[in-house]
């Protein structure tokens, strides 16, 4: 048996072992995975679907958990974007993605697949996860119309820290925050959307979507994007920590001030609205804004 089907072979029995129990499953990876765990340091599984397959590190006890377990990791919200854009006339294919926050690529691949864009520019900053994108981008046959870029995403170029989770390996930060663990921060190179558009020569015409998700620090992204906004492309932003802050939504209204619509692509059947009657129904949300 060839490596690949092993790990996808140990995946499905762990998987099936446990369920949909994400604590179970949190429990016995870091017994199996964990500083003290019978695996070696860095070991990676890895997961089939019909379209698709990911590796991913079984330390995760976020996306990682929800992958063991044989479940896509919010594949609904992405198709519910998507469906949203094609009924509003502005279908992505074939055009650019920009994924701010690529994480290992999960979203990603589904973006590329049922979305049709010809190309992505990925940034994920944490080298880690960039190697697990790098090795997903492979697996799919997609490294070919990706970009990955080691760079964080912000509002002025610079160097600043990177703090990391030790166990949600999606939630690292700019922001330093309690629960980070044990992980010692990382220095990244910081630069604009702006700024990476004039030295690559993106055409902010010929970007479909902006995808951002940088737990906490997507208003500065959005600030840093001055051309991409002007042009009205279509954003799909998580918006972290205290999107039902009052001064957060006034600041994220005037970053999208000339959109026309906000769609919380979180809820199961999502209720476009002008950009003024949208009030955040919790701290987290996926919204679709184009």
């Amino acid at each position: 048996m060839s490596d690949a089907a092993s790990r996808a072979a140990l995946a499905r029995e762990l998987g099936d072992r446990v369920g949909g129990d994400r604590r179970a499953n949190t429990v016995l990876l870091q017994h199996v995975f964990g500083g003290a765990g019978a695996a070696a340091p860095g070991a990676l599984l890895f997961r089939a679907f019909a379209d698709h397959a990911l590796f991913f590190d079984p330390r995760d006890d976020k996306i990682g958990s929800t992958l063991l377990t044989g479940r896509e990791w919010q594949r609904p919200m992405v198709q519910r974007a998507l469906a949203l854009l094609r009924e509003a006339g502005r279908a992505p294919e074939g055009k650019g993605l920009i994924d701010a926050g690529a994480n290992i690529g999960a979203t990603l691949t589904y973006l590329m697949r049922d979305g049709g864009f010809a190309h992505a520019h990925a940034f994920e900053p944490d080298p880690w996860n960039r190697d697990i994108l790098t090795r997903n981008l492979d697996l799919n046959t997609l490294a070919a119309s990706v970009t990955v870029c080691a760079e964080a995403l912000g509002e002025a170029e610079g160097e600043v820290l990177l703090h990391r989770d030790a166990r949600n390996l999606g939630r690292h930060s700019l922001l330093a925050r309690a629960g980070a663990g044990d992980v010692p921060p990382v220095a990244v190179q910081v630069t604009t959307l702006d700024a990476y558009g004039d030295q690559s020569g993106v055409d902010p015409a010929a970007i479909g979507l902006v995808k951002i998700d940088v737990e906490g620090a997507e208003l500065a992204v959005l600030q840093g994007m001055t051309a991409l906004r002007a042009a009205r492309v279509p954003l799909l932003v998580e918006v972290t920590g205290g999107a039902d802050d009052r001064d957060q939504r006034a600041r994220l209204l005037a970053l999208i001030e000339g959109y026309a619509w906000v769609a919380d692509v979180s809820a199961d059947a999502p209720r476009p609205c002008a950009p003024a009657k949208f009030h955040p129904r919790g701290p987290q949300q996926d919204l679709l804004i184009y």
